[in-house]
């Protein structure tokens, strides 16, 4: 089943159960603060099944759709990011293992966005003088 706006798919179970992971991120980190990390622990299993679950459907059905191709890796970043963010602030993992974590998404982000950004830009050739 799968909702449309227009051309868009919008809406179905892969797309659910991103959304559905990306809603568990502050549920997690909540947990993870409140030191209930075997709690936070079992909701992050459950995310990295859905993440599993949500690949297979979506390749195993064609359930693929451009909303999904940006919330996948949106939900896989915004979830490893805030965990290893708030493992770090409660002094669960070194600071240094945190900063090379973050800033290794951070690059991997800025290379998306420089590389989106110039596939838009209009060919130009170059001209032999």
């Amino acid at each position: 089943m799968e909702w449309r706006l227009g051309s868009l798919s919008l809406v179905n179970i892969p797309n659910t159960l991103t959304l559905a992971r990306i809603i568990l991120v502050p549920l997690i980190v909540w947990l993870i603060i409140t030191h209930e990390l075997g709690a936070a622990f079992v909701l992050f299993l459950v995310a990295g099944l859905s993440d599993a679950v949500d690949g297979y459907l979506a390749k195993r059905f064609g359930w693929h759709t451009e909303l999904g191709a940006y919330l996948d890796p949106i939900a896989d970043k915004a979830l490893l990011v805030s965990i290893y963010v708030t493992l770090g602030f409660a002094n669960h993992l070194l600071v240094w293992l945190v900063i090379a974590v973050v800033s290794r998404d951070i690059l991997i982000i800025g290379a998306f966005i420089l590389s989106w950004i110039l596939s838009r830009l209009p060919s130009q050739s170059i001209r032999s003088s």
